[in-house]
């Protein structure tokens, strides 16, 4: 084998949900070769050996819905309404941003999501290539898609159209990073842009992103000009179905909730986001009750302030309880599927990430547990939603290559990450 990890508790997020004590997992070639229990370990030969100390190891975490290049706008302009927050300053900074500034402030993203032990991201943003660059230079996987709706900066939908299309020429292919489309959806969408999307997603077998139902505005904007609710407007244009990523679907209707289990339409949840825009709180308890596929996202460091998907897990379970008043709704188990398993079925990688098994491709992180607040351990779900940072990550394997070990990045210099975004802020004057 290439790698093995050993002396550690295994999660493999797996259908029976296993979890093996004092277990260990062996790579080869990128892909899981073999899990087992310390007694089973392999004779000694592994190219590299990694000593988990009694921590857990665990597939590594998805982040179904952000906008990497979003880190450039950390902190700006909080504490505001969407619209006055969205129009007044994330847009018009948007519009100051060239390609090579979306990269490096995708470096950072990808830097931080690695950190905090997610493998696996989902994004969309104007110049959709230079994230995916970024991806692919910092070892990470990532679904990237164009944001087809053009701004001053980088032409109008025929320009993103374009690159959509090459980015589907070059990143389409199975592999570590992959492609999506991403049409902004709005008020003032245009209705032959959305169905021109979605059959460019079709016609490719990627995903279709699109935010859903994000506010009550929209719902209402909507309502008025088309006299439906935005899935409802969404179906009659042909976009639901099992390739597309909801993202937010926070003010649903029960005929919108029937309408996503219908076609089995897949939602990605963020919890964080969405309360520190005062947008709402998704019904991710009705829709996980009608087995609707539901994933966690952070969405953008501009409205969330981190990437984090353990403090979103945090949130998820928390938020749901306390909107239901019953401490049952969404339980850590739960909570960490949305982070692993469900996430990747979002994303439609569940054959290849999201759990431990054997001839899956090996995205897997360790969490130590040595640190004072993780003393003692009753339950590892428990303690990964309720205990647990993106901090106590402590390596970090995508796709069978080490990325992160024993805190430290091995596929970028995140020092030189981050002076060069403070430099590059500082130019753009500050944003």
């Amino acid at each position: 084998m290439d790698l093995v990890i050993k002396n550690g508790i295994v999660l493999t997020m797996n259908k029976g949900m296993e979890i093996v004590h004092q277990g260990w997992v062996g790579v080869d070639k990128g892909c899981i070769a073999g899990i087992g229990s310390h007694d089973t370990l392999p004779v000694p030969g592994a190219k590299t050996v990694i000593d988990a100390r009694g921590g857990i190891i665990m597939p590594g975490l998805v982040n179904c819905h952000t906008h990497a290049p979003m880190t450039l706008f950390r902190g700006l302009a909080r504490d505001l309404p969407p619209l006055a927050w969205l129009n007044r300053h994330v847009s018009p900074a948007d519009e100051r941003l060239t390609r090579e500034a979306v990269y490096q402030g995708s470096l950072l993203a990808c830097a931080e999501m690695i950190l905090s032990g997610t493998t696996c991201f989902c994004d969309s943003y104007w110049f959709g290539e230079a994230v995916a660059r970024a991806a692919a230079t910092t070892g990470m996987r990532a679904v990237v898609g164009e944001v087809l709706n053009g701004f001053s900066g980088c032409g109008e939908m025929e320009d993103g159209f374009d690159r959509a299309q090459k980015m589907v020429a070059q990143w389409g292919k199975p592999g570590r990073v992959t492609v999506a489309v991403a049409p902004l959806f709005a008020p003032d969408a245009d209705p032959e842009l959305l169905k021109r999307a979605a059959d460019l997603a079709r016609k490719n077998r990627v995903p279709l992103v699109i935010e859903v139902a994000q506010t009550g505005s929209e719902v209402s904007q909507i309502a008025r000009k088309h006299g439906k609710s935005p899935v409802e407007f969404l179906e009659s244009l042909g976009l639901l179905g099992p390739g597309l990523v909801a993202c937010h679907s926070i003010h649903l209707t029960e005929n919108d909730m029937e309408l996503y289990r219908h076609y089995h339409v897949r939602v990605a949840h963020c919890p964080e986001s969405d309360m520190a825009l005062g947008s709402g709180v998704a019904p991710i308890p009705r829709l996980l009750g009608l087995g609707i596929t539901v994933g966690l996202g952070t969405d953008a460091c501009a409205s969330n302030g981190d990437l984090d998907l353990f403090c979103e897990m945090d949130t998820a379970a928390k938020l749901h309880k306390v909107v239901a008043m019953d401490p049952e709704v969404i339980d850590a188990e739960t909570a960490v599927k949305m982070a692993t398993i469900n996430g990747a079925k979002v994303l439609g990688l569940d054959r290849i990430t999201g759990s431990l098994e054997t001839g899956k491709r090996a995205d897997i992180i360790v969490v130590g547990l040595s640190g004072h607040h993780l003393v003692p351990m009753y339950n590892p779900y428990s303690h990964l939603v309720y205990s647990a940072a993106g901090s106590d990550v402590a390596a970090s394997v995508i796709d069978g290559k080490l990325v992160m070990d024993n805190r430290a990045l091995l596929t970028m210099d995140v020092g030189a990450v981050m002076d060069g975004v403070q430099t590059l802020c500082q130019n753009l004057g500050g944003l």
